[in-house]
């Protein structure tokens, strides 16, 4: 470090841990910070490649988000729950990891949010994903053309 931090940084930072002996909160602080602190600039670098634990950008986790994810794992029995910070990231999770890792297919419905659309097509045009975009108000297309093999043209509309 060396020199001594400004005003503004030693106020900032004063008021971030509990006094000595106040004890635990029973329900843990809410996070609103998106950017956090690290003492040096490599110590911010291992965190943001995923070295070492800790928070560098709310985008990528807070301690709000990560508590979250604990509790929701909890109660779904699961090994591990995983929150966006937006729809549009959560959709394209899904579709990247999910959908189209195996190369699956991706139907939608025709009047989709212009953003999921957008998105779809650009994976269609950019990685040749197998999207596919149905009538809302008919059951059977939709559900025909996700599991017949007969339906592999963009026709089933």
């Amino acid at each position: 470090m060396g020199r001594a931090e400004r005003l503004g940084t030693r106020v900032v930072r004063a008021a971030r841990v509990l006094p000595a002996g106040a004890g635990l909160p029973l329900v843990p602080p809410l996070v609103q910070s998106v950017a956090f602190d690290h003492p040096r600039a490599a110590d911010q670098d291992a965190v943001f490649a995923g070295d070492r634990p800790g928070y560098v950008y709310g985008r990528y986790g807070t301690p709000t988000t990560a508590a979250l994810e604990a509790a929701l794992a909890e109660v779904e029995g699961a090994e591990a729950a995983v929150c966006f910070v937006s729809g549009m990231a959560a959709i394209h999770a899904y579709v990247t990891g999910c959908a189209l890792a195996g190369r699956g297919r991706v139907v939608a419905q025709e009047d989709v949010y212009g953003q999921v659309r957008a998105m779809l097509d650009r994976m269609r045009h950019e990685q040749g994903a197998d999207v596919v975009y149905v009538d809302p108000r008919s059951i059977a297309r939709p559900r025909a053309c996700s599991t017949s093999k007969r339906y592999r043209t963009r026709s089933c509309a």
